[in-house]
């Protein structure tokens, strides 16, 4: 089955926390990636998410440059929304 790759940056204004994250992340811009899988038999082109990874800046100094977590895209587009929707508050 095709797979495709879809990229873009996921922007936070103030610290957030996803369930599979270790810790707090400090408020700035991610790469994100998603992987989709076509769906086949259907009349129409369609595509069944495989997974979301965000990239995360390096743990500790002279470590990897950054790393990949797999996440939940829902929990990400939640987590999204409630930032904006705080900033706006706040601003």
């Amino acid at each position: 089955m095709p797979v495709r790759t879809k990229r873009f940056v996921a922007t936070f204004s103030a610290p957030f926390l996803l369930a599979s994250l270790d810790e707090i992340q400090p408020a700035g811009s991610y790469a994100v990636s998603r992987d989709e899988e076509m769906i086949e038999g259907v009349s129409f082109p369609a595509w069944r998410r495989l997974e979301t990874l965000i990239y995360l800046p390096a743990l500790k100094p002279g470590g990897y440059a950054r790393h990949m977590v797999r996440i939940e895209a829902d929990e990400l587009a939640l987590a999204t929304v409630v930032d904006e929707s705080a900033a706006v508050e706040t601003g």
